[in-house]
């Protein structure tokens, strides 16, 4: 079943020897999680109307120490349907909440249309999501706590999960546009960090998000201007003189590039978030000589990509997901990459490391004290100017990363992404190093 499996996933022979076992996902018996994505399911019944055979069950994952349920999955592309639906979802999220647009949004709930006419009209952002999102994609890890008597009885658990998927990640993304206020008119950029010389300047890195301009700014400002005119001749043919005066001026100002603060998605009993967090570090807690050790193998092997864009032609992002897991622990990368021609290199990763070899105790109010693995988070950001790529060492040539981006993986491209220069300073609530662990406040 290639459109659920990913062509890079590897599962060892071996699983037995070292106590772990295989996970089965069996397509036909939840087809509800599968109806999430209408393109795979209408494929399917393409395939089973020529086939005339049912999905088969696959193996997406291992059970591993008794207590650790780890599962990937890779998925189609998003359909029409599933874009549309999330943009408008992801738009509500992505108002600006501070300043003038809150303000006129509250007037025009509490006046009547006429008491309105000559004054600016509310701005509304709008999105556009990446050319290739996969809804299904995701990498999954739980943990199991011990189970209090009534749910023993019933047969339910307990888990801690940590969660990678797309559509977290493009919330996370949409959010942090609510801090970034809207342009009065076509011809403005509110944002400072937005004028004729942004890309050129220091980046601020204690904002999450910035709004980033090409070479061709100029021809993209032109093409927003006719979109969002297009947009407002549709609207006023469709209403009344009265419905159009009460609708708000929809702006094309957003974060094109995608760089979503995504570090991933956890999961408490209860969706409890008091009962346990990240505690941040002065140094990394990562023990990156389990990754090393050839003692023992790799059971388990993923490459997941959740979404991707090619900027229309005027560079590249993905944001992509690796999970190794062997007898000692299962470690996980995520990393945004992003290519914006001329203008600059940017590079998000987090890495996760759960280590089956040290402990901790975590319990609350309803569970004694049990022993899960130790877990460890790190996360860098790393970003450089195009016109200060030389002074790194950076190759400054177009061509050049080009071909770099068609090997994210090859010993050249690493090289060349450790020369990208560290961010300063990383935003607020995001820290450098971390552990996992209760809440001890």
């Amino acid at each position: 079943m290639p459109t659920l499996l990913s062509t890079k996933r590897h599962i060892s022979s071996e699983l037995d020897r070292f106590g772990a076992r295989p996970i089965v996902w069996d397509p036909e018996k939840q087809r509800a999680e599968i109806a999430a994505s209408a393109a795979w399911a209408a494929s399917q019944a393409v395939n089973s109307s020529n086939n005339h055979q049912h999905p088969k069950p696959i193996v997406v994952g291992l059970s591993i120490r008794g207590c650790c349920d780890i599962t990937t999955l890779q998925g189609p592309i998003a359909d029409e349907a599933w874009d549309k639906r999330t943009t408008g979802r992801l738009e509500d999220l992505a108002q600006y909440q501070q300043g003038v647009d809150t303000d006129d949004a509250s007037e025009s709930q509490s006046s009547p249309p006429s008491a309105h006419r000559g004054r600016r009209r509310r701005r509304c952002r709008k999105l556009s999501l990446p050319e290739m999102v996969h809804p299904m994609a995701h990498v999954k890890i739980e943990v199991s706590l011990q189970a209090t008597d009534k749910e023993e009885d019933n047969g339910s658990r307990r888990t801690i999960r940590f969660h990678w998927n797309a559509l977290d990640a493009l919330t996370e993304w949409a959010q942090a546009h609510a801090e970034i206020p809207l342009p009065h008119n076509d011809d403005e950029d509110d944002d400072e960090s937005n004028d004729n010389n942004s890309n050129s300047r220091k980046a601020d890195t204690t904002k999450v998000l910035t709004i980033l301009k090409t070479k061709d700014a100029q021809l993209w400002k032109e093409k927003r201007r006719l979109l969002v005119q297009q947009q407002q001749q549709q609207q006023a043919a469709a209403a009344t003189t009265q419905e159009e005066e009460s609708l708000p001026d929809a702006v094309l100002h957003y974060d094109w590039s995608f760089s979503t603060p995504y570090l991933g998605t956890t999961s408490t009993p209860n969706n409890n978030s008091n009962l346990f967090t990240w505690h941040s570090l002065p140094t990394s807690g990562l023990n990156m000589s389990l990754l090393t050790d050839q003692s023992v193998p790799i059971l388990y092997f993923d490459d997941i990509t959740l979404m991707e864009d090619d900027l229309h032609d005027n560079g590249q992002v993905q944001y992509s997901i690796k999970i190794r897991v062997m007898p000692t622990c299962a470690f996980v990368l995520t990393r945004l990459w992003l290519r914006v021609d001329h203008v600059l290199v940017r590079c998000r990763e987090t890495r996760f490391l759960m280590d089956f070899t040290t402990t901790i105790a975590v319990g609350d109010s309803t569970t004694s004290a049990v022993p899960i693995p130790s877990i460890h988070r790190d996360v860098s950001w790393r970003e450089c100017a195009w016109e200060h790529l030389a002074q790194h060492h950076l190759p400054s040539d177009l061509r050049t990363w080009q071909l770099l981006d068609q090997g994210l993986d090859t010993p050249e491209w690493q090289g060349v992404l450790k020369r990208i220069p560290a961010v300063p300073q990383l935003p607020a609530g995001i820290h450098a190093h971390a552990k996992w662990g209760a809440n001890e406040q």
